[in-house]
């Protein structure tokens, strides 16, 4: 959604990382997350031997690459 794909930061991860820690810490001080980084997309994944109910599937939520990171540097500090 944003256009930020993980591949090339992590390929490219000693230019990204400046720009990338800017981007959270001002997130973290401000506690603003600007809201194209609040989007998500949910999928659901069918259960393995189950029919095609409503009930037969599992959502999960794909959140943005850069909210991850966020969020993954908040929980190991």
């Amino acid at each position: 959604m944003d256009g930020i794909f993980p591949a090339p930061l992590q390929e490219g991860w000693r230019i990204a990382l400046p720009y990338v820690v800017k981007i959270c810490h001002a997130c973290l001080v401000t506690g603003y997350i600007p809201t194209i980084r609040r989007q998500v997309n949910v999928v659901f994944i069918p259960k393995s031997g189950r029919k095609s109910g409503p009930k037969d599937f599992r959502p999960t939520i794909l959140t943005l690459f850069l909210l991850k990171t966020m969020e993954r540097m908040v929980v190991t500090f």
